[in-house]
């Protein structure tokens, strides 16, 4: 019988090829597929210390495993904006961890197992971080992807954080039972693990925007930006409602929500405003956030299509600006708490 975590790293591989040619289309799908390319390596890795008894391949997993992390924050902080993409430069010091595990090992082999409890929690606190500035945090993202992305993002952190439990589980075994449980935990647990971790990177490596157009210099996500603003309360909601009502006007005219691939950062640019005090405003303003206050313009438009033409509901899904069916069919029950076809049959009823 083939070892689990051998079966994993060519699954990984698999999916790798399926996703390879819209991975390629985006430096963060690029940063997607190193990430998935270290999960595989990891898993190959596991499997040959463990069921081919190779306890010196140990290190070289831990350090994969930590690549990994370091891979996949990358890919993450990159879709806030086309200043976020890795710069060796400025992200050099992302590179040191996977060599600190490494040197963990020439110095005492059991604190292995501390320096990568401790890389994967920093990089718990820095996938947070960026929840915590979302939408900001996700201007490359497809407007209607928002929520998925921001799931994806969460679902990460907590399997990182279970990560560590179970490294933390594993190194107890090794201390009371000589490791004699620590196989079957790592090939059912971690494996399953792998396995979600990356269809979420897949996910929303397809859910950023196909933006090819340049990038400003303002309308990114500006992670430094933490100088104390002077402005009054008043001054601040009178700049948002400014801002808000450039964009009612921006989307009146043009309908910009129709352009399937439209982000925040696009959105911003088109105004000549920060994307940060474009998501702000529409928070400020509505009930909602960015995505669905897009969303609500989307779902607007389909149902004057519906209502006053012939157009199928995948063609009225399609002119509105959703990609997805999935998504279409989320908003819309959101919004009418029914369905496309429900609220199509109730609006002839009553027409």
């Amino acid at each position: 019988m083939v070892p689990i975590p051998f079966v994993i790293s060519l699954l990984l591989l698999v999916l790798l090829g399926v996703h390879h040619s819209r991975l390629q289309q985006t430096h963060t799908g690029r940063l997607f597929e190193v990430a998935l390319g270290l999960h595989a390596l990891g898993s190959l890795l596991v499997g040959l210390r463990w069921w081919l008894d190779w306890p010196g391949i140990l290190p070289f997993a831990a350090a994969a495993a930590v690549a990994m992390c370091v891979a996949t924050y990358l890919a993450f902080r990159s879709l806030g904006g086309r200043e976020q993409e890795f710069s060796l430069s400025s992200d050099w010091m992302h590179l040191l961890l996977p060599l600190l595990v490494l040197a963990a090992r020439l110095v005492e082999p059991w604190l292995i197992d501390f320096v990568l409890a401790g890389s994967k929690l920093v990089y718990v606190f820095l996938l947070f971080k960026l929840i915590r500035r979302a939408p900001e945090s996700l201007a490359l993202v497809r407007l209607d992807w928002i929520p998925q992305a921001t799931m994806a993002v969460w679902g990460t952190l907590f399997l990182l954080l279970l990560s560590v439990v179970i490294d933390l589980v594993i190194a107890v075994d090794f201390a009371l039972n000589a490791g004699r449980f620590a196989p079957h935990v790592v090939s059912v647990v971690n494996s399953l693990m792998l396995v979600v971790l990356a269809f979420l990177m897949v996910i929303i490596g397809r859910s950023r925007s196909l933006d090819s157009e340049p990038a400003s210099l303002e309308t990114g996500f500006d992670a430094s930006s933490n100088e104390p603003d002077q402005a009054t309360v008043e001054d601040d909601q009178a700049e948002n409602e400014s801002i808000f009502g450039q964009l009612e006007l921006l989307m009146l005219e043009s309908q910009l929500f129709k352009d399937p691939e439209l982000n925040l950062q696009r959105l911003a640019r088109k105004m000549g405003v920060p994307a940060r005090k474009v998501s702000r405003a529409v928070n400020a303003c509505t009930d909602g956030n960015i995505s669905q206050w897009i969303n609500q313009a989307r779902i607007d438009a389909a149902c004057e299509l519906l209502s006053h033409s012939d157009m199928t509901i995948q063609q009225a899904m399609l002119e509105s600006g959703f990609t997805t069916k999935s998504n279409f069919n989320r908003e819309f029950r959101r919004i009418h708490n029914s369905s496309p076809t429900q609220w199509r049959v109730q609006n002839t009823n009553t027409g």
